[in-house]
């Protein structure tokens, strides 16, 4: 207590005193404020400069149009796929699963519509009718196609389905084994674990 006393006693006798502890704190605090900033442009120059890529706002599946579904956003160059979209088509169809956050990739869309936009290049859609559980499928689902006890397609993309059938694109090689098994009514689609090609552009 009688230290404080006396400090206070000191403080009052010599008012310079007080404004030179003021200037010492206040040297103090511009210096870490001074620091801060300086750790704030280093971090932003680690990151390297901004640049604008696509990001979706909401999720999506194989086969939902793209429109409407994503924004533009400026994101850290560190940050950035290489294959990142710096436009999104008009048409663009979703070729898999987009979650909503992220960041548009060239594997993600093709410029199309429609389920000719999930075929990849060279393959043939062809519709399996009667099919007895159609709801098992989902757009962009991998497939094969069985047919005479043997498969007849390893080898198979899901681009529709309907109430009875499912539209199925299969290798250009296999698709008349298919077409004449699905005309027959003797052609079974099966889900594979096998990941879908990627459709043409």
């Amino acid at each position: 207590m009688r230290l404080l006393a006396n400090v206070r006693m000191q403080l009052a006798r010599r008012p310079w005193i007080r404004w030179v502890l003021v200037g010492i704190l206040a040297l103090g605090v511009g210096g870490s404020v001074a620091s801060g900033l300086a750790g704030v442009r280093r971090e932003r120059d680690a990151w390297g400069h901004s640049t604008t890529v696509y990001v979706a706002t909401k999720d999506l599946v194989a086969g939902d149009p793209v429109a409407g579904a994503v924004e533009p956003r400026e994101v850290p160059q560190a940050l950035v796929p290489e294959s990142a979209l710096a436009a999104v088509p008009a048409q663009a169809t979703a070729t898999q699963r987009i979650r909503r956050g992220e960041i548009v990739v060239g594997d993600d869309v093709v410029d199309s519509t429609g389920p000719q936009a999930l075929i990849p290049d060279g393959w043939l859609a062809i519709d399996i009718t009667d099919v007895a559980n159609p709801g098992l499928f989902t757009v962009g689902d991998s497939a094969a196609v069985l047919g005479g006890g043997i498969a007849i397609a390893g080898s198979a993309v899901i681009v529709e389905v309907g109430a009875t059938d499912v539209v199925i694109a299969v290798p250009l090689a296999d698709a008349p084994t298919v077409a004449a098994a699905a005309n027959e009514r003797n052609a079974v689609v099966a889900l594979s674990t096998g990941a879908a090609p990627a459709p043409g552009p």
